[in-house]
């Protein structure tokens, strides 16, 4: 968090002889040493920046100087392979314009409205180590402060927004669809257990009410309730219902999904130690708890198997992550060990909320050593 002083009318810092992030360097060190009079930047909570990764910041945008706030954020060393994206239409729709971004503060351009090409030059940037990538998704500055509407553009926002009664789901996702949420990810309703019919009237009743694309998630562990054939075919007809995340652990499921709904829904990986499986039968998505403190393994995983289509290093690669996968699918602790996961990536995040605990020493020290095997195996060099 940043809290800047109420200050008078300032004038221009310059430096001469420096370029590129040369000058961001000089400038961020004036504004570290508290050297610079015209502007004084209190940061909190720097502590919680997983510096050891590749990571992203998602940030509120208030100013033209929230980049150089975020920035300032950074060790010096590190600020060199930081990069603000910027709206190409705007910040480089002129040569000066361009120039300025790019010197000032390692602007990188996006076309928000047809940057899919972009995208994969910021995967490039996020498989390389250290590497921090900024984003502003309200698309414009707030007068205000609040957090405005996040602009549609070359990715989407899923909300979660499950719940035991239907009224705050539909509640819920029509708030996030408010602060520009683009789909739901929807499970079953828990505990109460609905058949194939009331399943399928609950989800047209949410379709209706909410107008927003929807992603099922079929994950009966945990809801007690199955999204079968029966219940795809009773829905099939509606057509925000778009996809479908199968974590049933079944890959005949997989299998039935292609034999009777293949160009129906999208099927997405929902078993971390089936994504190979799923990328070779044609997934083309991945949701998965691990990327969380596993976001260039998982990146380099996906562009071998799903864009390269390289089924034979994907396999490679797969090996190395394997053990990690089915400790989690298989562990009984996916919460706490995804926890514990970003702990290690340098985000804490907290225990599991109760009724679960913590995990045991012994349960840290077997999940520390395969992840810190993991990290060795390179994965993300691997599949450059």
């Amino acid at each position: 968090m940043f809290r800047l002083p109420d200050l008078p009318n300032v004038g221009y810092a310059t430096t001469r002889e420096k370029t590129g992030s040369d000058m961001i360097m000089c400038f961020m060190r004036e504004v570290e040493r508290d050297r610079l009079r015209l502007l004084t930047i209190v940061i909190e909570g720097r502590e919680n920046l997983p510096l050891r990764e590749s990571f992203v910041m998602v940030c509120n945008h208030s100013s033209h100087l929230d980049a150089v706030c975020l920035l300032a954020s950074l060790p010096l060393r590190q600020v060199h392979h930081a990069f603000p994206v910027a709206a190409a239409d705007y910040f480089f729709s002129t040569p000066l314009r361009a120039v300025m971004s790019t010197v000032a503060v390692n602007g990188l351009p996006l076309d928000r409205d047809h940057g899919a090409g972009s995208l994969d030059g910021f995967r490039t940037l996020l498989a390389a180590p250290h590497s921090v990538l900024i984003f502003f998704p309200e698309g414009t500055r707030s007068r205000t402060g609040e957090l405005g509407r996040f602009r549609s553009g070359v990715a989407r926002l899923v909300a979660g927004t499950n719940s035991q009664r239907p009224a705050d789901t539909i509640e819920l996702s029509n708030f996030a669809k408010g602060l520009g949420y683009e789909a739901l990810m929807l499970a079953a309703p828990f505990y109460s257990l609905p058949g194939t019919a009331e399943l399928a009237a609950h989800f047209r009743g949410i379709a209706k009410a909410t107008g927003m694309p929807i992603i099922l998630y079929n994950f009966p562990a945990r809801t007690g309730v199955d999204m079968n054939r029966e219940f795809l075919a009773a829905i099939a007809d509606v057509e925000q219902i778009c996809a479908i995340k199968e974590s049933s652990g079944s890959f005949a499921r997989m299998l039935e999904h292609i034999v009777h709904f293949d160009r129906r829904f999208q099927r997405v990986c929902g078993a971390d130690d089936q994504a190979v499986d799923c990328f070779l039968w044609g997934s083309r998505s991945w949701i998965a708890g691990a990327s969380n403190f596993l976001p260039a393994e998982h990146v380099a995983l996906y562009r071998t198997c799903v864009l390269a289509k390289d089924f034979v290093k994907g396999q490679k690669l797969m090996h190395a992550m394997l053990p990690m996968f089915y400790l989690l699918e298989q562990g009984g602790k996916y919460i706490q060990y995804v926890k514990y996961g970003c702990e290690l990536a340098g985000i804490p995040v907290g225990h599991p909320r109760e009724p679960l605990q913590p995990l045991s020493d012994a349960e840290k020290a077997d999940f520390r050593r395969l992840y810190d095997d993991l990290k060795a195996a390179g994965i993300a060099s691997l599949a450059a």
